[in-house]
């Protein structure tokens, strides 16, 4: 699942892939989303989907990694994306 946040200059695409270890989907939530400035800031939710249907909130827990660093900030304890530089990045949740 692909999110586009951007401020001024700033994509961020949010990527969301199962791992293979686990049954199930993962998603993150909003689907998309714009940062327009250095102050603003994006509250994010990874739901985990176990096969049998029940749904997790791991949005603490996700494994999280950024394809360029230094454009945007993930905070797991609270979950909020912020920008940090204009340009371009991919935040993937596993």
């Amino acid at each position: 699942m692909r999110h586009m946040i951007t401020r001024a200059a700033l994509g961020l695409s949010l990527v969301a892939s199962s791992g293979a270890a686990f049954a199930g989907s993962l998603a993150v939530y909003p689907p998309d989303a714009k940062l327009e400035d250095a102050r603003d800031l994006q509250s994010v939710v990874a739901v985990w989907t176990r096969d049998d249907g029940v749904t997790l909130d791991v949005t603490q827990t996700a494994t999280v990694a950024f394809s360029a660093e230094g454009v945007a900030t993930w905070k797991p304890e609270t979950g909020t994306l912020a920008p940090t530089a204009d340009g371009e990045t991919a935040l993937n949740f596993t």
